[in-house]
């Protein structure tokens, strides 16, 4: 134990004016907004411009002004929450040209510190278990049509990058059994429309969560509600739920008929086995914007509204989670630059072949990189492959058939991390799909090699 850190306690008791001040320091410490909707409020100017600030609202306080969180800055966003809820993270400008930042705020005193630094924006933080923040880092200032996960200490000493799949993603929300769940777009095998993409801490493992059907997309982050359920909104302004036990089949809406629109979603101050009970922003016909309890079993919202003649969107309640969230270990291992991918079936997919071929079997795989191709290699009698990449670079891969033609893909851009070991069915295949208890032909053999000796 760090001997500067270590008191040793030279009395037996304490006094009783000791125990009284001990108690009143407990007491004061405790965080005053536990319990409250801290909601992302639009302040309108009569040029047409529009800038955000955070606010706190106290649903038990009738009447009671909501307070303003984010003084000082001229403009602030996107609220996340430490699992003890006494840490604030937001993205925030203290001035109008800056490029977003980073920022923490400790919820007792109220005292902000800056978390990154760097002259692209930086937006989307997530609070981990384990004191580390992830955010979103921004290809350019100004520019949303990329952005790489990245994560950092509070310290802000050491920055590591998470993501390398060339996409737009966007850091959402640490889940209760340790992954983070993120919206990514841009990417050429999710298509210009969001999708929701979940990874381990250390970004490896990423896959497909849930893609809405037809036009619906995602346009808020996942909130876990309850053991069971994620709340999101839809791009149609539409409340909608996913099973958190089979995501990728369970997409539903929830009060289809309401006119209005819904703006963001949070837990409900109440406890519920059930998870139906929630804090909604909502926008009627009129246009008018509140804060409303809904119950999602009865798909309706409760009460009047609070905090009316407010433009307030993304929401989040100030409420510890109990247990914290799963801290996961890593099997990333920076020393060793290279990854392994193995398929068990290049010629599983759910994907239909590309349209104009003759043959429409694949018998083999090409790996390209951002410069170009990497290597091709024959698939084993079986349809397994099994290679070697350079880790933290991206890539894409395409069957190919006897004739040299594309079969399907190529496929998204893919990454692995530093030792990163990843298997799949096959090439576009079902995601709940198991694979076939049998070793793959493949790796009774050497990965093939297919570095970009850079």
């Amino acid at each position: 134990m760090d001997k500067d850190r270590t008191h040793t306690m030279r009395t037996p008791f304490l006094p009783l004016f000791g125990l009284l001040l001990l108690s009143l320091g407990m007491a004061c410490s405790r965080n005053s907004f536990e319990g409250q909707v801290i909601a992302v409020e639009t302040l309108r100017t009569g040029d047409g411009g529009a800038s955000s600030r955070l606010v706190a609202i106290d649903p038990d306080g009738k009447g009671k002004a909501p307070v303003v969180l984010t003084e000082g800055f001229a403009d602030a966003l996107a609220p996340a929450l430490s699992h003890d809820a006494g840490t604030l993270y937001f993205q925030g400008k203290k001035n109008e040209g800056d490029a977003w930042k980073i920022w923490g705020m400790d919820l007792t005193k109220r005292k902000t510190w800056q978390v990154t630094f760097e002259e692209t924006d930086c937006r989307y933080p997530v609070s981990m278990p384990d004191g580390t923040v992830v955010f979103s880092r921004y290809a350019a200032a100004g520019n949303d049509s990329r952005a790489e996960l990245w994560k950092t200490g509070n310290d802000t000493a050491h920055f590591t990058q998470l993501t390398y799949n060339r996409g737009l993603n966007v850091a959402g929300t640490i889940l209760k059994e340790g992954r983070i769940l993120c919206l990514t777009s841009g990417n050429d095998a999710t298509g210009k429309n969001p999708v929701f993409m979940v990874m381990r801490p250390d970004g490896t493992k990423a896959e497909l969560y849930h893609a809405c059907e037809g036009d619906a997309f995602p346009v808020t982050t996942g909130r876990e509600v309850g053991p069971q359920h994620v709340y999101f909104i839809n791009n149609h302004g539409q409340l909608a739920r996913l099973d958190h036990h089979r995501p990728l089949h369970t997409g539903e809406v929830i009060a289809p008929a309401l006119e209005g629109t819904f703006l963001g979603v949070t837990a409900g101050t109440e406890e519920s086995e059930s998870g139906e009970s929630l804090w909604v922003t909502y926008r009627n016909g009129q246009g008018e914007t509140g804060l409303y309890r809904f119950n999602a079993r009865e798909a309706g919202l409760e009460d009047q509204p609070l905090a009316t003649g407010m433009e307030l969107g993304d929401i989040l309640l100030v409420k510890a989670v109990d247990p914290r969230p799963r801290i996961l270990p890593s099997e990333v291992d920076v020393t060793k630059p290279t990854a392994i991918l193995m398929s068990q079936d290049i010629n599983h997919s759910r994907l239909p072949a590309r349209e104009g071929i003759a043959d429409t079997v694949a018998t083999r795989i090409r790996i390209s990189g951002a410069e170009g191709i990497l290597g091709e290699t024959v698939a084993k009698a079986d349809g397994s492959f099994y290679v070697k990449l350079d880790a933290d670079t991206p890539f894409r891969i395409e069957t190919l058939n006897e004739a040299g033609e594309t079969v399907r893909g190529p496929s998204s851009w893919l990454y692995l991390r530093p030792s990163e070991r990843r298997a799949c069915v096959g090439c576009h295949a079902d995601q709940e799909l198991a694979p076939e208890n049998v070793q793959p032909l493949a790796v009774k053999e050497d990965p093939v090699m297919m570095l970009s000796n850079k």
